[in-house]
C-alpha cells in the first residue's frame, strides 16, 4: 500500500466503514491514548477518544488477567444509542470504533477481524 503510515490507516479504517454500515466513527489509538489516526465526526473529540479507548482497554485487560479469562479479544460497551467498540493492534495500538445500534454484530466482528490484520501489518 503506498503512501505515508497515516494515508494507510486512514484507507483501512475507510474501508471497514465502507463494510460495515452502521459505523460512524473510528480511531487508531496509541495504548497511551494518543490518536494515530482517526476517522471522526467534527463534534467527537480526538483527545477524549483516544484516553477512553486507551483507558477502557488497560482495565479491561487488567481484569481479564485478575479474573483468569485469558487475553483480551475485545471489548463491545452496549449503550442506548449504540456501541463502542475496542480492539487490540499488535502490541502498542488499538482500534477504537463508534458504532449504531442497528449494526449486525457478526459482520461487524468479521469486519473488525479483517480490519486489525491490515493495520497490524501498517504499523
Amino acid at each position: 500500500m503506498p503512501g505515508s503510515i497515516a494515508t494507510q490507516l486512514n484507507t483501512v479504517l475507510n474501508e471497514f466503514e465502507r463494510n460495515v454500515p452502521h459505523v460512524q466513527a473510528t480511531a487508531v489509538v496509541s495504548t497511551d491514548g494518543l490518536v494515530i489516526a482517526s476517522r471522526l465526526p467534527e463534534e467527537v473529540e480526538e483527545d477524549r477518544i483516544g484516553a477512553m479507548g486507551a483507558a477502557i482497554l488497560s482495565i479491561s485487560t487488567r481484569s481479564g488477567a485478575e479474573l483468569e479469562r485469558g487475553e483480551m479479544v475485545r471489548v463491545l460497551i452496549e449503550g442506548t444509542e449504540g456501541y463502542l467498540l475496542i480492539r487490540s493492534v499488535g502490541e502498542y495500538a488499538i482500534l477504537v470504533a463508534l458504532i449504531e445500534k442497528e449494526v449486525r454484530l457478526g459482520l461487524l466482528f468479521y469486519e473488525a477481524n479483517k480490519c486489525i490484520q491490515k493495520l497490524v501489518e501498517i504499523i
